[in-house]
């Protein structure tokens, strides 16, 4: 794994877009946040930051890292992209409710995701 986050900053400083979609459609960060490593999910974020909020198939990618219910991968796109953790997917879901329907309580557990969505709503709100 640590092969790949070096070949992606290496990728990245070199002038790769970060917007570029693979066969299927999907960018690079919809890829990591479903297969890592959490590393990769920051310096994809840093170089196209706009992408947090882009939609696939009706998801953000903090949907995609809840749906996978990978702990790791969900709290590097919160640490990356604070703002999505309120993201509602098309059926009106916010991560944490897809990671709670979807029985992954370690990984809302595992790293207090219901704590770092209130922070970061009581931080938005004060200003």
């Amino acid at each position: 794994m640590l092969g790949r986050s070096h070949v992606v900053a290496a990728l990245l400083a070199a002038g790769a877009s970060a917007l570029l979609p693979d066969a299927e459609g999907k960018l690079p960060i919809q890829l990591a946040c479903v297969l890592g490593p959490p590393d990769i999910i920051g310096m994809l974020v840093q170089a196209a930051p706009h992408t947090a909020n882009l939609e696939w198939c009706g998801s953000t990618i903090c949907h995609l890292a809840a749906l996978d219910g990978n702990a790791a991968l969900l709290h590097a796109v919160l640490r990356a992209a604070p703002e999505a953790a309120f993201a509602k997917d098309r059926d009106g879901a916010t991560p944490v409710y897809t990671a709670a329907l979807f029985c992954h309580d370690q990984a809302v557990r595992q790293h207090k995701l219901v704590d770092l969505v209130v922070a970061f709503s009581l931080k938005r709100s004060i200003g």
